[in-house]
């Protein structure tokens, strides 16, 4: 880039019309941005079903989890799942993991933030 120079009139009299519409500037920006949900914290909890009445040999799992967000307002999710959707979800989680690490999304990442 090449810096253009200008009268130090010039220079002070754009300073001045920035700084007075710094937040208008601001606010007209963030509007094309992505807005997505913050990671806040994540609890979690195994129930395990032992046996019934009818059943004594049958273990079931279910995992229960709370997923905190921020997204101008905290809010709250709540997730149950069993073992076969926990392993699909552990399987979809570290492809992601993978994807983001080669050169094309790192690239894309680097285009939009």
């Amino acid at each position: 880039m090449t810096q253009v120079s200008t009268r130090p009139e010039i220079n002070q009299l754009l300073l001045e019309c920035y700084l007075a519409k710094k937040e208008d500037i601001m606010q007209s920006t963030s509007a094309f941005g992505m807005a997505l949900p913050e990671y806040q914290h994540l609890d979690w909890r195994i129930d395990v079903e032992l046996g019934r009445r009818s059943v004594y040999q049958d273990a079931n799992f279910t995992f229960m989890m709370r997923l905190d967000v921020d997204n101008g307002e905290e809010s709250s999710i709540q997730l149950q799942a069993d073992y076969a959707n926990m392993k699909n979800l552990q399987k979809e989680l570290e492809s992601a993991v993978a994807e983001a690490k080669t050169a094309h999304s790192m690239r894309f990442q680097r285009y939009i933030v």
